[in-house]
Order: structure tokens, then sequence, then C-alpha cells
């Protein structure tokens, strides 16, 4: 099932894309381009990039490019390459993953 939202806000035109399978769905907001990418399972959530440091993975997304599909070639990159082991994990999985998300220390900006 999916699941498309789109609308203009004071930094333009944008569409928030839901895919969902059962318990488990992914969550994209583009602008320009691909921007957040959000895993879900059940009322569990965690971000493409808090989820490749939580796995300690290097990936492509999001990557540079001239060409707004570029972010979304990266991401399919990762999901059927380092990021692969989210896409087959367990709910038990997922939750061990979201614990290590919280173990990670907090980015701040400068």
């Amino acid at each position: 099932m999916a699941t498309v939202e789109t609308g203009k806000s004071s930094g333009g035109p944008f569409a928030i894309g839901y895919w969902k399978a059962g318990a488990r769905g992914i969550e994209t907001h583009v602008r320009y381009g691909l921007g957040i990418v959000e895993y879900h399972w059940g009322d569990l959530s965690v971000s493409h990039a808090d989820y490749m440091r939580a796995m300690n993975l290097v990936g492509e997304y999001p990557g540079f490019g001239a060409d707004p599909i570029d972010g979304f070639a990266h991401l399919a990159a990762d999901l059927s390459g380092p990021a692969r082991g989210l896409l087959d994990c367990t709910r038990s999985d997922f939750e061990a993953m979201l614990r290590s998300v919280d173990d990670l220390p907090r980015k701040w900006l400068p």
C-alpha cells in the first residue's frame, strides 16, 4: 500500500510518500530531491542516517548528483547493498538496532 501527501510551504512544493507492507513501512520526503528517509515498524521508527550510523555502515545515500532522482538511486544502492539487513530483519532485530541508535552520541550542529 502506498500513500502520498503533497503540498506547498515556505520552502516550496513537497511530497511525502509512505509505502507499507503489514506493520513495516518506508517514509520518504521530497523537495527538489530526496530528503528524509525513515523506516517504520508499527510505532517504532528510525531514520536512514541513524540506521547506517548504528550499524556502522557506509553507503551512497544521500550522495550528490545533478538530477533529483539521484537520491533515490543512492538509497536503492544502500538497500540492495550495505543496508540489505534492514529489509530482512525481524521485529526483535529492529528493536535491538533501535537500542544501538539510542546509544549513539548525539549529533550537534556547531
